[in-house]
């Protein structure tokens, strides 16, 4: 009995592992495939033969059944491979090192505070700084917003000028710094308001935010949905990980928990750093840098009681080490 078990064991294993991928690709039909069986075990007959072909490969026997997995690796990529996918957005990694990078996070123009945002500047020239990174919300996109919304205030139009008149100025500035702009959640408005009011329209390469602000004219490099690998910090605008990086001590806290490496943000508008060592003695530096809007806008008069101007200056080596330079601006001052 069991000799009988193991012959027919090995006839379900011949068909199975030689002999089915041949008929699966064509080059064996169920005939041929029968002859082959018999000529490995002569004590079959033909008609038997034919009859375990075609049951392995679901002709007869189980209406449920299908080819055998010959690779069952090789199936399952198959079968996947047929299911429909959403494709998704090609992005591109940034990585710079050996560098003194300025970042600037938070202007909303047209709602720039002038006086703090050349400081920053200044303190930008002062340090020789190399590389600009615009950290998000760099334009505020009023019309865009889904909130009600004051009669009378700039448009779109308006705040993109203002925008490509700043690319003027850091270009006199800092002439041979590249600029890395960082799409934030006010810039993420226009895209979602042409869907929701003119989806006809969003295919347009005209419309495309890169086309508005000119960004292939300024060497103006857009990053969206992956972060900056500025030497070893992250540097990314900040409403990417939602509000699950809300802490109840410091945004910079609250980033540590969420991103568990070092990260630079900006987005809550306030200055602030977390400083973490593992059991290994590796460190996490987390940072949240100030804003350079108005600091009592009119739908938030009392924003200041939070919110705090301020800027950084980041230098990297060519180890990708880096030193954060997280300043304030206090009273007409940068500390």
């Amino acid at each position: 009995m069991r000799q009988e078990t193991d012959v027919l064991k090995a006839i379900t294993d011949y068909v199975r592992q030689e002999l089915l991928q041949r008929i699966m690709s064509g080059e064996l039909n169920k005939m041929q495939a029968a002859r082959l069986l018999v000529k490995k075990f002569p004590a079959m007959t033909l008609d038997n033969a034919r009859k375990k072909v075609r049951y392995e490969t679901g002709s007869v026997g189980d209406i449920h059944r299908k080819f055998v997995d010959v690779d069952y690796r090789l199936t399952i990529a198959d079968g996947l491979a047929r299911i429909k996918k959403q494709p998704r957005k090609e992005s591109k990694s940034i990585r710079l090192t050996g560098c003194k990078a300025l970042i600037l996070s938070d202007i909303h123009f047209p709602h720039q505070c002038e006086e703090a945002l050349a400081l920053a500047l200044g303190a930008g020239v002062e340090a020789e700084c190399d590389t600009i990174i615009l950290n998000g919300d760099i334009l505020d996109f009023y019309k865009a917003s889904r909130w009600a919304q004051t009669p009378g205030h700039m448009g779109i139009e308006e705040e993109i000028v203002c925008l490509l008149k700043f690319f003027d100025l850091l270009k006199e500035l800092f002439p041979k710094a590249p600029i890395y702009y960082v799409i934030g959640n006010h810039e993420v408005r226009l895209e979602r308001y042409i869907i929701q009011n003119a989806e006809a329209l969003y295919s347009l390469p005209e419309l495309s935010f890169s086309a508005l602000i000119k960004a292939d004219h300024y060497g103006v490099t857009l990053v969206q949905n992956e972060p900056i690998k500025l030497g070893k910090l992250n540097v990314m605008h900040g409403h990417e990980f939602g509000e699950t990086i809300f802490s109840p001590v410091n945004p910079a806290r609250g980033l540590f928990l969420r991103a568990k490496a070092s990260t630079i943000i900006g987005h809550y508008h306030q200055p602030s750093e977390h400083t973490e060592s593992n059991i290994n003695g590796d460190q996490t530096a987390c940072y949240s840098t100030g804003c350079l809007c108005d600091l009592n806008p009119d739908y938030r008069p009392f924003a200041f009681t939070k919110w705090m101007h301020g800027f950084a200056i980041v230098t990297v080596d060519d180890s990708g080490a880096f030193t954060v330079n997280n300043h304030k601006i206090i009273n007409g001052v940068v500390r």
